[in-house]
């Protein structure tokens, strides 16, 4: 078979913690959406990864829901309606590959917090990476498999604990001849919306720079010699402390000494309120949709500096044009615009990272500006408090 010049792939990373607690109507909506931009594509190779902030187990919810849960996680999206374009687009090739590799069903999601679903059309003849045999087996059919026992996935948890694992879990495959590392990812959340105020980077700043640094020394090896796309719940937040004092300068505001340590609140020259801060509130009160909402998000986009260290060297990502992934609740009206949530500061938590040899091989032709996009998914609608992120590339084969 003649290996083809271009391949077209699309990886979403979503953090699906949120979803454990929505009702029906938006886990279908949450399918159907992602299943849409999946099936819309028509990529060769599609990879989702799912995260949540801690593990979950029968005992923390209904069984009833639970149940649900891992059908729609890992087997709606696979097999049944409301995401039949995935499963169609997928099966109009006799022999396509749908591998499913997630975690044990007691635990959900297990300790790790992380499930990966990929999609394969047999055409990029995959295989996947023994991790025991240090050798590629072809992959044929469906294939589920759990985290702990698959020899298919590299994995290791770097920090955090039981309710909030840090960690990678890690696939590699072999498409059209070609090596592809996928990573997941989640990195440590902060505290409370305080964090970073007064002074940033904080210290959960800091401590997501180090364990991301962790994973990318346990992968030294493939940075440069393999295409490795990291895409997971990186858990960045912007600069507050800076974002807060500007916010204060443009609007003459000040911020009201009280006896509370645990709470900031900011009033402009006529009393009127531009923001309140405390450990359970990030609220900029009648502006904070309009702030951070308005042209994508651009107006805050420059505070989003926590992963500049990394993009200086060996990885790269798009430019960002979109919304912050989080958090998001329900607008007034099931399918209006949702609103953004007024308990943490809205931030991009959810990315997509390349290294420089993927980045290399993403192909820009001649009739368009770009052979990549990067975005939300579903942006318009409301998928539960966090929105998921894809990034479609064409790859160069050659």
């Amino acid at each position: 078979m003649t290996s083809p010049d271009y391949t077209r792939m699309i990886f979403i990373t979503a953090n699906v913690a949120s979803l454990m607690n929505e009702s029906k109507k938006v886990l279908e909506n949450w399918s159907a959406t992602v299943a849409k931009e999946i099936g819309d594509q028509k990529p060769v190779f599609a990879a989702i990864h799912l995260q949540v902030r801690r593990k979950i187990t029968l005992s923390s919810m209904p069984y009833n829901t639970i149940n649900n849960t891992i059908n729609v996680y890992s087997l709606h999206i696979a097999y049944k309606s409301p995401v039949m374009k995935i499963r169609n687009f997928f099966k109009s090739c006799n022999d396509g590959v749908r591998l499913l590799p997630r975690s044990e069903c007691s635990g959900l999601f297990g300790e790790h917090g992380m499930c990966n679903i990929y999609y394969c059309k047999a055409i990029a003849q995959p295989a996947l990476y023994d991790y025991r045999m240090n050798s590629y087996v072809t992959v044929k059919g469906d294939l589920h498999e759990s985290a702990n026992q698959s020899k298919n996935v590299d994995f290791e948890r770097i920090g955090g604990n039981t309710e909030n694992p840090v960690g990678f879990m890690m696939t590699r495959w072999l498409l059209h001849n070609k090596s592809f590392d996928f990573v997941n990812l989640i990195l440590s959340p902060d505290n409370s919306p305080l964090d970073g105020c007064l002074n940033w980077p904080s210290e959960n700043s800091h401590r997501r720079r180090h364990e991301f640094s962790l994973i990318l020394e346990r992968l030294e090896t493939y940075m440069n010699e393999e295409c490795v796309v990291f895409f997971g719940n990186f858990n960045c937040s912007i600069d507050c402390e800076r974002f807060l004092k500007d916010q204060m300068n443009l609007n003459k505001a000040r911020i009201v000494e009280n006896d509370n340590n645990d709470q900031l609140e900011a009033y402009d020259l006529s009393l009127r309120k531009i923001f309140t801060v405390t450990r359970t509130q990030f609220n900029f009160h009648e502006n904070h949709d309009w702030l951070f909402g308005t042209c994508n998000g651009q107006l805050v986009r420059k505070y989003d500096c926590e992963l500049e260290p990394f993009l200086k060297g060996s990885l790269y990502e798009p430019n960002i044009y979109f919304a912050p992934t989080d958090p998001y609740e329900l607008g007034p009206t099931f399918g209006k615009e949702p609103n953004f949530v007024r308990t943490e500061c809205p931030a991009w938590r959810s990315r997509v990272l390349i290294n420089q040899r993927t980045r290399e091989k993403i192909h820009h032709d001649s009739f368009s500006s770009s052979g990549l996009y990067y975005g939300l998914v579903g942006e318009a609608e409301y998928l539960g408090q966090s929105k998921p992120v894809a990034m479609i590339c064409t790859i160069c084969l050659k």
